[in-house]
C-alpha cells in the first residue's frame, strides 16, 4: 500500500467513525443526502430476503414519519411501508444510511407482528426494543454508518409504546457490537439469539424505570393515547377514503 492510499485508507476510515458517532452538529448539518424511489427500492430486495417476508410495496406518503401496514403472508396480502421524507430530515434522519435503518426498524415490525413476547413488563418496549436491535444488526451486516439513527432514538421519551433513548441507543449499540464479533453468514434467527441475550442482561433495568416512572408514563399515556403501532389492511380500510394510504392499498387492488 502506498502512502497516499494509506492517507485515503485512514481519511475514510475518520470519516466513517464520524458517521457512527455522531453527535447533534454531527447529524444535522453532516452527511446530509437525498433519497430517490429506485434507491429505495435497490434496497428492499435484500432487506425482504433477510426479514423472510414478501417484497414490501413503498409509499412516499404519511401522516407519521414512517410506519408499515402488516399484510397476512397467508392470504398474500404483502406489507406497505410508508415514510415522510421531510418529517424524517426534521428529526435528523437525513441521509441514505439512517434512512435505511429506520426501514429496517419498521420491517422488523412486520417480522415481529404475531409475536407476543413477554421478556418484561412492557410487551410494547419489547417489541420496540427487538426492531431496534435489528436496525442495528443491519447497521453491522452491512456497513452502514448508524450515528444519525442512534442518536435519533436516544431522544426518544418513555410512553407506553416506547421506551427511553437510553436503553434504545444501547440495544443498538449492542447488536452492532453482537454482529461484529463473527464472520459468518447471519440470518435474523441468529441475530434474534443476540436480542435474547441482550434482554436478559436489561430486563431488570426495564422493570425498575417502568416502576419509578410509571405515573409520568401514565399520564403522557392519556395526553398522547396509545397508538396501535402495527396497523393492518383491514385497520386501514375502516379509515375515510380520502385517507392517502387507503388510496395506496385500493389503488393495488385490495378491498
Amino acid at each position: 500500500m502506498t502512502q497516499q492510499e494509506e492517507y485515503k485508507h485512514i481519511a475514510e476510515w475518520l470519516a466513517y467513525l464520524r458517521k457512527e458517532n455522531a453527535g447533534i452538529f454531527e447529524v444535522f448539518f453532516y452527511d446530509k443526502e437525498d433519497i430517490s424511489e429506485s434507491f429505495v427500492s435497490e434496497h428492499l430486495s435484500w432487506m425482504a430476503q433477510f426479514f423472510e417476508m414478501p417484497l414490501p410495496e413503498v409509499l412516499a406518503q404519511s401522516e407519521k414519519v414512517a410506519q408499515i401496514i402488516i399484510g397476512n403472508h397467508s392470504i398474500g396480502e404483502t406489507p406497505l411501508v410508508c415514510y415522510n421524507w421531510k418529517m424524517l430530515q426534521e428529526k435528523g434522519i437525513n441521509n441514505k444510511s439512517a434512512f435505511l435503518l429506520v426501514l429496517s426498524h419498521e420491517l422488523s415490525h412486520d417480522y415481529y407482528q404475531s409475536r407476543d413476547f413477554r421478556l418484561c413488563h412492557n410487551r410494547f418496549w419489547v417489541k420496540e426494543l427487538a426492531c431496534d436491535y435489528m436496525a442495528g444488526a443491519i447497521s453491522a451486516l452491512k456497513e452502514i454508518a448508524g450515528g444519525k439513527y442512534k442518536y435519533v432514538v436516544s431522544q426518544t421519551e418513555a410512553t407506553i409504546t416506547h421506551p427511553y433513548g437510553k436503553i434504545r441507543k444501547k440495544c443498538v449499540e449492542e447488536a452492532q457490537s453482537f454482529v461484529s464479533r463473527a464472520d459468518k453468514e447471519w440470518t435474523i434467527t441468529e441475530c434474534e439469539k443476540g436480542f435474547n441475550l441482550f434482554m436478559m442482561r436489561h430486563a431488570k433495568e426495564l422493570n425498575h424505570y417502568l416502576k419509578e416512572h410509571h405515573h409520568e408514563i401514565i399520564q403522557k399515556r392519556s395526553l398522547d393515547g396509545i397508538e396501535k403501532r402495527e396497523n393492518t389492511i383491514e385497520d386501514i380500510m375502516r379509515l375515510p377514503d380520502t385517507n392517502l394510504i387507503k388510496q395506496k392499498l385500493l389503488g393495488y387492488g385490495r378491498k
